[in-house]
C-alpha cells in the first residue's frame, strides 16, 4: 500500500505509537486495547472524502480525496513513508512498518487531501465527484448510496 497526505491542515504527528504487527503504509489505522497500531478492523462512514483526481502512478491506481466529514475519535492516517521517488523499491512489500516500528500517523482533519492506490476495481468505479468512506483494512471504500 502506498498513500500520503498531499494538503493537510497542520502537519503535526503527536505521540509515540508502534506497530502491533508488520503494517502496511498509507492505510487508515487505528489502536488496539494495548495502545498499539493495528489495520482498522471495520469500515467508518463518519469520514468522508471527496475523490478530487484518479491517476495512474509507479504502476499503480491512485485517488486523490479531500475529507469532507470528519471521523469521530479513534481513526488515524498512517503516513510513514511520505514520498515517492525512483529511489524506492518497486516492491510495494517492502514499503511497510516492522512490528514494533514507530509508526507517522495523525487524524484526519476537513480539508486534508490524501492520496492512496486502490485496486483497479475501486479506479474504475469511481468518479471525481464521488465520496469514498475509511474501508476496513485501512483501504478507500467507494460510500454507500
Amino acid at each position: 500500500m502506498w498513500g500520503y497526505f498531499k494538503a493537510n491542515n497542520g502537519a503535526v504527528y503527536e505521540g509515540r505509537y508502534v506497530a502491533n504487527a508488520e503494517l502496511e503504509n498509507g492505510i487508515f489505522v487505528e489502536l488496539n486495547a494495548s495502545g498499539k497500531v493495528i489495520p482498522l478492523a471495520a469500515a467508518n462512514t463518519n469520514l468522508k472524502l471527496q475523490v478530487v483526481e484518479k491517476r495512474k502512478e509507479h504502476g499503480m491506481y491512485m485517488v486523490g480525496a479531500v475529507v469532507i466529514a470528519e471521523a469521530d475519535t479513534g481513526l488515524w492516517f498512517n503516513h510513514t513513508i511520505c514520498t515517492l521517488d525512483a529511489d524506492l523499491p518497486g516492491d510495494r512489500t517492502q514499503w511497510k512498518i516492522p512490528a514494533g516500528g514507530y509508526v507517522r500517523m495523525r487524524q484526519p482533519l476537513k480539508g486534508d487531501e490524501i492520496y492512496k492506490d486502490v485496486t483497479q476495481a475501486l479506479y474504475e468505479s469511481l468518479n471525481v465527484g464521488d465520496i469514498v468512506n475509511a474501508g476496513a483494512n485501512g483501504v478507500f471504500v467507494k460510500a454507500a448510496g
